[in-house]
């Protein structure tokens, strides 16, 4: 019996011994926890922070009710639910009464889901500011990407603004953990400076193409639209037709407009093509309209 402890005692030490002298024990490399910085080491990682924005406009797959419909359903809330349910008399009677809430059923959602953006977008552009510019391989990127940033919270606070009116306004760098009790803006108007701010850089900074060719990017059109958009709720109407005269699409219905003919005299000229092909110009803009005529893009850009 005394042997058998004494055997027992000594594995026991032994196995002590053991686990004792390896010096990293337990010691796990957490490839999930990253530092706050990491995000912008490399401009690889700059763009997977700012493709993390995009994916805001996805539904979450993993949610329930209105979560898995964001990016459709909340938006016909802003347009005309009020007027084809006329009748509402339940828990959508707040609807008839353009009395809701942002607590409101789908709109709570909208609320939640459209702060998530702004949130993501202030932290991703408070890093981007501290990103050393050599990381970028083209001096114009760091700007490019700024700009889709900014394009995507203004069309966010463009969004609540629709909804909600005077909306809190975290910008570059506060999310709700650093201010949670911002105020609303003294005027709706203060709000509106902000977005056109904003959508106005994204058109000052993005091309017509997509970068790197990615359907699906913000473009300097997304940011003319949303702009045109913000005119208009302004009555601004003077501004709101100058942002919409570029734009060469309505919808998923495109048409050559002027942008388009720059682009196809781009090409063909990086290409050493014959020519570009115009309708016809009689159907050209007339001599009222001489600043919208597309002879003269051709003219302008095949001379350059």
């Amino acid at each position: 019996m005394i042997m058998k402890n004494l055997y027992k005692l000594l594995i026991g030490v032994l196995a002590l011994s053991t686990v004792t002298s390896c010096d990293d024990y337990l010691e796990v490399d957490h490839y999930d926890i990253l530092p706050a910085d990491f995000m912008f080491k490399t401009e690889e990682n700059v763009l997977s922070g700012l493709n993390g924005l995009y994916d805001t406009f996805y539904t979450d797959q993993h949610g329930s009710g209105d979560d898995e419909t964001w990016g459709f359903k909340p938006q016909v809330f802003a347009a005309n639910h009020s007027t084809m349910d006329c009748q509402a008399s339940g828990w959508d009677a707040e609807w008839q009464r353009h009395a809701w809430k942002p607590d409101k059923g789908s709109l709570e959602t909208a609320w939640r889901m459209s702060y998530r953006a702004v949130d993501r977008a202030n932290r991703f552009l408070a890093g981007l500011e501290t990103a050393d510019a050599s990381i970028f391989a083209d001096s114009n990127s760091k700007t490019v990407y700024e700009a889709q940033a900014r394009a995507i919270r203004g069309y966010n606070y463009l969004y609540l603004t629709k909804l909600f009116g005077r909306v809190p306004m975290l910008l570059t760098g506060e999310t709700y953990t650093t201010s949670v009790g911002k105020a609303r803006p003294e005027s709706v108007d203060e709000t509106y400076a902000a977005i056109e701010e904003d959508l106005s850089f994204g058109r000052d900074h993005l091309d017509w193409l997509p970068m790197n060719g990615e359907y699906g990017r913000i473009t300097k059109g997304f940011c003319k639209a949303y702009l045109a958009e913000l005119y208009m709720l302004k009555k601004d109407f003077t501004k709101a037709k100058t942002e919409l005269k570029d734009k060469d699409n309505i919808g998923k219905t495109y048409y050559n407009g002027r942008p388009t003919i720059a682009n196809k005299c781009k090409f063909i000229k990086e290409n050493d093509y014959a020519g570009v092909m115009i309708w016809q110009l009689f159907q050209d803009a007339h001599n009222d309209n001489y600043d919208l005529k597309l002879i003269n893009v051709v003219g302008r850009e095949m001379m350059e």
